[in-house]
């Protein structure tokens, strides 16, 4: 008898401190909803009042459960929010997908060229890197020397890859090919030590093999996530993504012609930070995009899409609509 009589006390002491639980939870909640209506008539900011609001907001942005997901025919899609205070996924599908990633390669490319050589190192064009741009109308020709800097400039603002080409392959006509499978296994050394581990690049350029079956630069949108991260360790990187052109100049001072970026954002968007084009057969077209919002950042990958810069349009007009955003609401693209 005392038994049980005991198990219901702890029975009742269980269901009391629930209902109490549940009780300040809703009233925390209705406190916040009234304090925020509240903050525009009485101009305080509403975080200076009560340290509840300050972790409410940290949950920021909360999901509208009635919006429904938008329809992105992209084989993979990712959008992901970055700042001092909160890191959240904010849509994804097929995120762990490994597939062609296409010049969007050439971001580890520039990584690791920033990290190999000087700036004001000049590099000679070989006939091989040449090749790899051959039907474009601007191209750097075999001889031509430009310093590292300015081959940075084409490879991420034109996607050039003869640019890229030639960062791989070093200062010298010599030994090409070794130099460029060294520079290929620094890349895929840096992936892995950044965890990307379904990431293999086989080439600095992001070009289709000529030869069926050989292996393709792969990735996954999770990992160019990772990627995406990392990047904001290198501002040069960053002040490059977000040119719109550049004329480029050859190491003797000539000017070569005008690079144009492949970015359609650039010029059209305030929010724009920077970003990297890719398109192949084999990989679709694809994009990566840092933005900015607030003080956070918003990062975009799509990969194998039919229209990449409409539908990363589509998405970042989504998580507008579909999330509550706080303190931050009044703060547009």
């Amino acid at each position: 008898m005392k038994r049980k009589q005991k198990r219901n006390r702890q029975l009742l002491i269980v269901v009391l401190i629930i209902f109490l639980l549940s009780v300040g939870t809703i009233y925390s909640f209705f406190r916040i909803r009234k304090l925020e209506q509240q903050k525009e008539s009485i101009g305080i900011i509403i975080s200076e009042i009560t340290p509840e609001i300050e972790f409410y907001r940290s949950l920021t942005p909360i999901r509208r459960l009635d919006i429904p997901f938008p329809p992105i025919r992209a084989s993979a899609s990712l959008v992901a929010i970055m700042s001092d205070d909160r890191n959240k996924f904010l849509f994804e599908e097929n995120s762990d997908v490994v597939l062609p990633i296409a010049s969007i390669a050439k971001l580890m490319t520039a990584i690791i060229a920033i990290e190999q050589y000087n700036l004001d190192d000049e590099l000679l064009i070989s006939e091989g890197a040449f090749l790899k741009d051959l039907h474009r109308p601007n191209n750097l020709f075999p001889g031509e020397t430009y310093s590292v800097r300015s081959l940075l400039y084409a490879s991420l603002i034109e996607s050039s890859n003869s640019a890229a080409q030639s960062l791989a392959e070093g200062k010298t006509f010599l030994d090409f090919n070794s130099k460029e499978t060294s520079f290929i296994n620094k890349m895929n050394e840096r992936a892995r030590s950044l965890g990307m581990r379904n990431t293999r690049f086989s080439n600095p350029t992001g070009l289709d093999p000529l030869i069926a079956g050989s292996p393709i630069n792969q990735s996954s949108a999770r990992d160019l996530l990772i990627l995406a991260r990392y990047l904001l360790n290198h501002p040069l990187i960053l002040e490059i993504l977000s040119m719109k052109s550049h004329t480029l100049m050859s190491a003797d001072g000539m000017i070569k012609y005008e690079v144009i970026s492949t970015n359609e954002f650039l010029g059209k968007r305030d929010d724009i930070i920077g970003g990297k084009t890719g398109r192949t057969v084999r990989a679709g077209g694809s994009f990566f995009g840092l933005f900015k919002r607030g003080t956070s950042y918003i990062f975009t990958i799509i990969l194998n899409s039919r229209d990449r810069f409409s539908e990363t349009e589509k998405m970042l007009e989504w998580i507008e609509e579909a999330y509550y955003w706080g303190d931050d609401s009044n703060i547009k693209y």
